[in-house]
């Protein structure tokens, strides 16, 4: 008896391990994860001698699309609940902590002083997340209202 890796036996049905909304969930997080690691990878190999430019372009532009994109398709899931909501707090403390890990922690290095974190950093990571997954709701809603007036439809 060959054993499938996609599959799971539970009793007598074999459920998939892997479905769609699975995969997608998993890409999004490394899509995520990648984007800002690579903003961290960017600024510590580079970004440092131009740090306007930097926080222009990672911080004020990269970051926030990826956070409205990956919000946005999150907020189109019907999987993950309310626990999107939840969400909004992981990319505030995300793009807090991209702000942390570069610009105050080269501040720390270069004047070797404490700099006490920003804490107000997380309040454009939390609205650049909150319109990712308003965008994402209510394109969920809308497709749900247009599958649901075509079945009335037939």
């Amino acid at each position: 008896m060959a054993i499938d890796p996609i599959r799971m036996e539970t009793g007598k049905r074999t459920e998939p391990i892997f479905t769609v909304d699975k995969v997608l969930e998993m890409v999004l997080s490394i899509v995520y994860a990648g984007v800002w690691v690579m903003l961290l990878v960017w600024f510590w190999k580079s970004g440092k001698n131009d740090i306007s430019a930097y926080e222009v372009t990672a911080l004020k532009l990269i970051l926030p699309i990826a956070t409205v994109v990956v919000a946005a398709l999150i907020g189109l899931s019907p999987k993950w609940g309310y626990f999107r909501w939840l969400m909004v707090l992981f990319f505030a403390f995300m793009y807090f902590l991209s702000s942390y890990l570069t610009l105050d922690l080269f501040d720390i290095l270069k004047t070797h002083a404490i700099v006490v974190p920003d804490w107000h950093r997380l309040i454009p990571g939390a609205v650049w997340a909150a319109v990712g997954m308003a965008v994402g709701t209510v394109g969920r809603y809308l497709i749900r209202y247009f599958l649901k007036k075509e079945k009335d439809n037939d």
